[in-house]
């Protein structure tokens, strides 16, 4: 017979997901230690800004680490067949690109849109991503943004006018950017719902940006070609592949690791056989 004895976990504080942002925004990591006694505790409302090896913990503590990680999405162009479709992927890309105001490991900062589809271009495709981006702020409204974001926010702006096309809200809510050329690969994250779209000829093909930092890549990429990107993707590092409209459906396996096997001490009774 074998049980399961769990073991005394808490969470000492979070730890920065991603650079860069200001101290006003609490999003973050969780840092658990695996203790019984913690000592004094760190207050949940603030970032811990210590290494983790400082952190107080007993000798047979075991540190659970997420993040910092990256991820984005990848539309191909059987995906961009009808309008409805490309209506449809729009929304769910917006969603995604607004929710925690893209401070979380598994939300998108690049959307790789393949050339060839029937109802849109990728330069369409961000036009209409512009128009569902305002929409999502008013269901998902945003937290306020500290000055240096939005000094961040219009430089990316202001950049990629010089090279690409800009959608934006009139302040800082929202922006989209858009660049023909994908050779640059990942757009460096700026956070607070900005996302770049860029063209690609090869959607499996786009696993090559992919690297030991990576999280999730959102897929709108059928039969075999979905199935080569996400072999090529994970032997880089890459650990999800959900559908896009479901990046944020938190799920185990995470991180690429049953959380639950590091909480668990399993005994045995009997035996062995």
């Amino acid at each position: 017979m074998n049980a399961a004895a769990t073991a005394d976990w808490q969470i000492l504080g979070f730890a920065d997901d991603g650079p860069g942002r200001g101290g006003s925004e609490h999003y973050g990591i969780p840092i658990l230690c695996a203790s019984g006694q913690i000592g004094d505790q760190l207050g949940l409302d603030v970032h811990v800004h210590l290494a983790i090896g400082d952190l107080p913990r007993r000798f047979d503590a075991q540190d659970i680490i997420f993040g910092p990680k990256l991820s984005h999405m990848v539309i191909g162009r059987e995906a961009l067949a009808s309008e409805r479709q490309v209506r449809r992927l729009a929304r769910m890309a917006a969603t995604g690109a607004s929710v925690f105001d893209q401070c979380a490991c598994a939300l998108p900062h690049t959307i790789f849109v393949e050339r060839g589809g029937a109802a849109a271009t990728p330069r369409a495709f961000a036009a209409l991503l512009a128009e569902e981006m305002a929409e999502a702020a008013i269901r998902i409204p945003k937290a306020p943004v500290d000055p240096g974001r939005v000094t961040a926010i219009e430089s990316a702006r202001l950049r990629h006018a010089l090279i690409g096309d800009v959608w934006r809200s009139d302040d800082a809510t929202w922006t989209v950017l858009y660049t023909d050329d994908d050779a640059a690969g990942l757009f460096p994250p700026c956070y607070s719902r900005v996302i770049m779209v860029r063209a690609t000829t090869d959607a499996s093909a786009c696993a090559r940006h992919v690297g030991s930092d990576f999280q999730t890549i959102g897929l709108a990429l059928p039969g075999r070609r979905r199935l080569v990107l996400a072999e090529q993707a994970a032997l880089r590092g890459a650990e999800r592949f959900p559908d896009i409209g479901r990046m944020t459906h938190f799920q185990s396996p995470w991180d690429g690791s049953f959380v639950m096997d590091r909480m668990v001490r399993w005994v045995s009774l009997g035996g062995p056989l």
